[in-house]
């Protein structure tokens, strides 16, 4: 890691971080809500797996009774301490069996992230079924479908720090050589000093990335009813979204 990409993590972590992540939980509150509203007759109990911090379950612990898991020991402990209302385990989705079932399920930013996940989401989807009540819903992010690649997603934040500003711009798209590729560029204005770094790598995968219509044609031969929408926004996905797929399965 270069030293301008670590004055960047430093200054993204103290000033930017915290408010980038409680603005993602409150989409992430407000979509379930809004989900729960339409789909789930009963809205008692809630599951939200591969938690990490807990900051979305201690986000809706007054409105459900809230478990969260993951398989990340070092993450309970902390989400033990962010949530103190809400049950943690130390869990693995490829191996569930948490002999109970839930209104609401819910898995952000995970179930694609891997060879191994990907391999076996099948298997993955029917413990989440196993683990819902009859009328239960599951909504769960994809956020490595091979549409965003496709599409060449690209993104960008800027924040300023300590009289510093940072810019901090990504592409993900597909090689030539049907790698996976990022490109990103950071950059530092300070004053009339401007510092950037470009770097761009690539790697392959054992296991192929997913497209959504895949995903929703596995989770619908588990037995889910499937609605695929636009990221957080509300809208339907389609092939050509460059927001990541949110399903919200119902049981």
């Amino acid at each position: 890691m270069t030293d301008l990409n670590r004055e960047f993590a430093r200054a993204y972590k103290a000033s930017k971080q915290r408010q980038d992540e409680f603005a993602e939980i409150s989409k992430r509150v407000k979509f379930i809500t809004r989900i729960a509203n339409k789909y789930v007759a009963r809205r008692v109990s809630l599951l939200d797996v591969c938690c990490g911090n807990g900051m979305l379950v201690k986000s809706l612990e007054r409105g459900y009774a809230c478990v969260g898991i993951d398989i990340d020991a070092a993450a309970i402990r902390n989400a033990s301490k962010t949530a103190k209302g809400v049950e943690f385990y130390v869990a693995d989705m490829l191996d569930m069996h948490l002999d109970r079932t839930f209104d609401i399920l819910t898995c952000f930013d995970a179930i694609d992230h891997g060879d191994e996940l990907r391999r076996n989401i099948g298997k993955i989807l029917k413990d989440f079924y196993f683990h819902l009540n009859k009328g239960g819903t599951l909504i769960f992010s994809a956020p490595m479908s091979l549409e965003l690649w496709e599409n060449e997603q690209s993104s960008a934040t800027t924040f300023a720090h300590k009289g510093k500003r940072w810019a901090y711009l990504y592409r993900r798209h597909i090689g030539t050589d049907g790698s996976f590729r990022y490109d990103k560029i950071i950059v530092s204005i300070d004053g009339d000093r401007i510092r950037h770094d470009f770097r761009s790598f690539s790697y392959k995968v054992a296991e192929p990335l997913l497209k959504a219509s895949r995903i929703s044609s596995i989770a619908e031969k588990v037995g889910f009813k499937v609605h695929v929408y636009a990221g957080l926004s509300g809208r339907r996905w389609t092939a050509s979204s460059t927001e990541g797929p949110v399903f919200v399965c119902t049981k």
